[in-house]
C-alpha cells in the first residue's frame, strides 16, 4: 500500500511538472509572437532610428551685395562644440553642466539654461560657439569621458572692418529664450542655438538669408 501511494504521488508530481513546463512554453510562445509579429514593426522602426542618426548640417547664410555687385557681408568658417542628446546615456543632462562649463570656459548659468530648453530628444545642443583651438583640443582629450560631444564647422558672418553701414546691415545672433516663446518664431521651426538676424537688413531679410539646414545620417 505504501509503495502504491508513493508511486501515485510521484506520478502526480510528474504531471504537475509537465503542466508547468507546458504553461511556461505557452507563455514564452505568446511573448515571442507579440514581440515579433504584433510589435515587430514598431521595434524595427525604433532600432532603425537608433542605428541611423540624423546629424544637422547648418545652412550657410546668404551673401549681401551692394548695388555694384560687390560683396558687403559674407561668412567665414568657425567651429562649434555640439552635444548629442542621443549619446547622453546613463547620465543626467544637467550633471554635465559643471564639468563642461569649467573645461570650455562657459558661464554655468548660460549652459544650464541651454540644457533646460525643451527640445526633441534627437536634437543636438549648442554648447559653445566659435570654439578656440584650446576648446577643440579639450574636447578631443576628453572624448572617452564625454563621447556625446563633437566639434562641427559652421559659417559666421563677416562685416566691413571699418564699421560702415553697421546700422543698416544690422547683425545676427543666437535666438533668445524670449524669442523662442513667440509664435512667429515657433512657426518657422527655430530651435535653441539657431542664429537669426537681429536688426537691420539681416533681420528684414532673415527668411531669405538664413536658408534651411540639411541633415546627414
Amino acid at each position: 500500500m505504501k509503495f502504491e501511494d508513493t508511486s501515485q504521488n510521484l506520478r502526480a508530481r510528474l504531471r504537475f511538472l509537465q503542466a508547468l513546463a507546458i504553461l511556461m512554453l505557452t507563455l514564452l510562445g505568446v511573448r515571442l509572437y507579440v514581440l515579433q509579429v504584433v510589435r515587430g514593426e514598431r521595434y524595427g522602426v525604433i532600432a532603425e532610428n537608433q542605428r541611423r542618426r540624423r546629424l544637422p548640417i547648418p545652412a550657410p547664410r546668404g551673401v549681401i551685395f551692394d548695388r555694384e555687385g560687390r560683396v558687403v557681408v559674407d561668412s567665414r568658417p568657425i567651429y562649434n562644440v555640439i552635444l548629442s542628446r542621443e549619446d547622453v546615456k546613463g547620465k543626467a543632462l544637467l550633471s554635465l553642466t559643471a564639468p563642461l562649463a569649467e573645461g570650455l570656459a562657459i558661464d554655468t548659468d548660460i549652459l544650464r539654461e541651454r540644457f533646460e530648453q525643451v527640445t526633441p530628444a534627437f536634437e543636438s545642443i549648442l554648447v559653445k560657439q566659435d570654439a578656440t583651438p584650446g576648446d577643440i583640443a579639450w574636447v578631443e582629450a576628453h572624448n572617452l569621458e564625454f563621447p556625446e560631444l563633437r566639434v562641427e564647422q559652421q559659417p559666421q558672418r563677416r562685416y566691413p572692418a571699418n564699421g560702415m553701414l553697421a546700422h543698416v546691415l544690422g547683425y545676427v545672433g543666437e535666438i533668445s529664450p524670449e524669442q523662442l516663446k513667440q509664435q512667429s518664431y515657433k512657426d518657422k521651426g527655430l530651435k535653441p542655438g539657431d542664429v537669426i538676424g537681429q536688426s537691420g537688413i539681416e533681420q528684414l531679410y532673415d527668411d531669405y538669408l538664413r536658408g534651411r539646414d540639411g541633415y546627414r545620417e
